[in-house]
């Protein structure tokens, strides 16, 4: 039956008791016009209004009646009826079905076309044949197919009445499944593949719950604030990026986060700056091919190499600069040094017990120079076809401070070492033994120099200042001492010994020249 069809009884019916409405200015044809204009099909709305426009006690409030908040008010008494007509729908087997229509239904600003709505109800799983026929059946006759075939709302207040319900809950479009209290504001959510977890992170704490329970499985204290995090590796982590400006990532099953990764402790280029080779403390040696952006390759301990393989404490690296050898050094915490392959990561060459503070490769190559912690240094020369061996030639022992650098001269032959507060500079005979022609092929490099190994002793310096100016008195008794740390002492000629410090210059001034004037009496 369409809204068309009940239009004369619905006349009939206001003509037959709008005598129970009072005069008023506004006239009962206009209110007669209006009460047909809104019914839209509901005989029950048109007798609750005409009961209430009969009991209306002033002719504003009869006017109100219409008006949008006194359909609310009639809404309520047909609570009622809504409810027994849902009640209808929740009690068989066609609830979801149902729970689909009314959501279509109620967020369409219009009318639903039958063929719109079926295509609708198919995206959900859901294909219902003869829907045109059967859509008020399955709604409690809440939505019926106008004269249009359009599906809509029976009434107004059908739709107000659906959208606040709370009678029944199982009709709701979202349902609340079960709450979890982070007990602070949480500011990001993940959820897991399987949606069987959920993540849930503030500004202090970190908490991973079980959503089919709706209980907390762990919690863990952040010193930063999550910025964002995502299940990964099968939802057995969780990786987030946090405000500290690192990434940490957490065993789901451990509940123990990761260390960050830590900042590196060695970094070094190759002389051409093709390569990069990185170590982070507790990680292997990475390298990478720097121009072409992509990485090499990882150089790991072997276990039985070091007794304490588990620490990949590297004291330098040193890129051999020849183009044709590509081989890195390492120097190791534990004493260990060895050369790798940075091409296909292989280890070519060990020695234990070499504890090399400093190294550095000549420019042509040829020869390694190492630094030691108490001062001693040793050059040695790359031998073998891919320079994958070491032959010790030369070494230059002291028992002073520790190597800090070593920095090669252009044309490869001095070398100056940084130890302490002082630069010496070395041009031992060794590097100028044998001049390599970089243009001649690789195989003259790979024939070692036979040199018996050789040792000399390091000269060691006086720690006194050096003298920059010196005078003495007239007799000669006393001599005054200009020093390079800016100090001004005065020695007896007698005994050679210094009396006394008599003043220091500020800093950056030098003594170059002391005046004695003795006063005659």
């Amino acid at each position: 039956m369409q809204e068309e069809d009940t239009t004369d009884d619905f006349r009939k019916y206001v003509d037959s008791t709008i005598d129970r409405v009072p005069n008023y200015a506004f006239g009962k044809e206009d209110l007669k016009r209006k009460i047909l204009l809104k019914a839209s099909g509901s005989f029950l709305w048109v007798s609750l209004v005409i009961n209430r426009l009969a009991e209306a006690h002033s002719e504003e409030e009869a006017e109100s009646i219409l008006n949008e908040s006194i359909l609310n008010e009639v809404a309520t008494d047909m609570n009622d009826l809504y409810a027994r007509m849902l009640e209808s729908v929740v009690h068989n087997s066609r609830t979801a079905l149902a729970k689909s229509i009314y959501t279509l239904a109620l967020l369409s600003l219009r009318p639903l076309k039958i063929e719109g709505l079926q295509l609708a109800l198919k995206m959900d799983s859901q294909t219902i044949a003869n829907l045109e026929r059967v859509v008020s059946a399955i709604s409690g006759q809440l939505i019926l197919v106008n004269w249009r075939h359009e599906a809509e709302i029976v009434h107004r207040t059908a739709r107000m009445y659906l959208l606040e319900q709370n009678t029944f809950p199982e009709l709701e479009s979202a349902q609340i499944k079960s709450a979890m209290n982070h007990g602070a504001r949480a500011n990001v959510l993940a959820l897991s593949s399987d949606d069987k977890l959920l993540a849930s992170s503030g500004e202090q704490r970190v908490k991973i719950w079980d959503t089919e329970r709706g209980f907390q499985l762990w919690a863990l204290d952040i010193s930063h604030q999550i910025l964002a995090f995502k299940f990964v590796h099968e939802d057995e982590n969780l990786a987030a990026k946090t405000q500290g400006n690192y990434a940490i990532c957490c065993m789901r099953k451990s509940s123990v986060w990761k260390a960050p990764w830590p900042q590196p402790s060695e970094a070094i280029f190759s002389p051409n700056y093709d390569h990069l080779a990185v170590n982070y403390p507790g990680h292997p040696l990475y390298v990478f091919d720097f121009v072409g952006r992509r990485f090499l390759g990882s150089l790991t301990r072997e276990p039985e190499s070091s007794t304490t393989s588990t620490h990949y404490t590297v004291d330098d690296l040193a890129f051999n600069p020849w183009p044709e050898i590509n081989v890195l050094v390492v120097s190791y915490g534990d004493g260990e040094r060895k050369i790798y392959d940075i091409v296909t990561s292989q280890l070519q060459y060990r020695k234990l017990d070499v504890f090399a503070l400093s190294l550095k490769c000549n420019p042509d190559g040829r020869t390694l120079i190492t630094g030691s912690s108490r001062g001693a240094l040793k050059i040695y020369e790359f031998a073998g076809t891919q320079g994958d061996r070491l032959l010790p030639p030369y070494f230059m022992d002291a028992y002073d401070e520790g190597i800090k650098d070593i920095a090669y001269s252009g044309d490869s032959l001095r070398f100056a070492d940084i130890r302490g507060i002082q630069c010496r500079i070395w041009e031992p005979a060794i590097l100028d033994c044998k001049v390599v022609d970089k243009s001649s092929s690789q195989g003259e490099l790979s024939q070692a120099v036979s040199i018996e190994s050789q040792s000399v002793a390091i000269l060691h310096v006086s720690s006194d200042p050096e003298m920059t100016a010196l005078c003495s008195t007239i007799v000669g008794d006393y001599v005054f001492c200009g020093n390079g740390d800016r100090s001004v002492v005065y020695l007896e000629t007698r005994t050679a010994n210094q009396r006394s410090l008599l003043y220091k210059h500020s800093c950056g001034t030098r003594i170059t020249s002391i005046l004695f004037i003795e006063q005659q009496s």
